[in-house]
């Protein structure tokens, strides 16, 4: 018997909630996963925290593990799709980025649009971006407008 609470732990219990909690855990990792491999990445990351971190918040019951798992499903189907939280192809990305430059700029704020791959540096030539940061530095920044 506990002695803060008076009431006496349910081994069998505990394990079953233990087991649940288990069970919700692989679900995060297979959807983790998923998403580490997928190209393009399948699904925004405010989209995936509430739907990890509410389960988790309600960890041990049936409830969450089931959350967990049609999370898991969801991501696997957009994966399937080959849906993709930021095209490369079409202009409404690109068109968003103008007009943030626009209105930074707008507000005097100097801008240098970059159009590389953060990720994957295969397609950047790094020579020639360090050239226009330093051109850009030296325009922008240093000469003051």
């Amino acid at each position: 018997m506990a002695q803060t609470t008076g009431r006496v732990i349910s081994e069998t219990g505990f394990a079953e909630v233990m087991h649940l909690v288990d069970e919700r855990q692989e679900w995060n990792r297979r959807t983790r996963d998923l998403i580490a491999r997928a190209r393009p990445c399948p699904l925004p990351v405010n989209d995936s925290v509430p739907s990890v971190m509410i389960p988790q918040w309600h960890r041990g019951t049936t409830w969450a593990r089931d959350a967990a798992r049609a999370f898991h499903d969801e991501v696997a189907e957009r994966v399937s799709a080959g849906v993709s939280v930021c095209p490369r192809t079409g202009r409404a990305h690109a068109r968003g980025s103008y007009f943030t430059t626009r209105a930074l700029e707008a507000a005097g704020i100097p801008v240098l649009e970059l159009h590389a791959d953060n990720v994957d540096a295969r397609s950047a030539d790094g020579d020639a971006l360090t050239r226009t940061v330093g051109d850009w530095l030296d325009r922008h920044v240093l000469a003051g407008g």
